[in-house]
């Protein structure tokens, strides 16, 4: 699975595409300017984000709009970390 992940100055786009490279899973993020809780960029409402990137949890925060990118870069890692461990803890049966 191939992820690029981007920013500008008003959000951070994570986009994975699969493994045959023709889907695409777009998620956008974005922050208050001078900081606060990390949110999901919805139609409709704004959730915010836990760690690892996740609906639950501890809810994510950030300094300011321009740390974002490494926040969600970090996260992001954590939370394909976290898969890795549980899918290798389940292979070895």
């Amino acid at each position: 699975m191939r992820t690029q992940i981007t920013g500008d100055t008003r959000r951070v786009t994570v986009r994975e595409w699969d493994e045959e490279g023709q889907r695409v899973i777009t998620t956008s993020y974005m922050a208050p300017f001078d900081g606060g809780y990390v949110r999901i960029c919805d139609n409709r409402n704004y959730p915010q984000v836990c760690e690892k990137l996740a609906s639950t949890g501890n809810t994510l925060h950030c300094g300011d709009r321009e740390s974002l990118v490494e926040v969600i870069r970090r996260e992001y890692r954590r939370a394909k970390d976290a898969t890795r461990r549980e899918n290798a803890r389940w292979a070895r049966g």
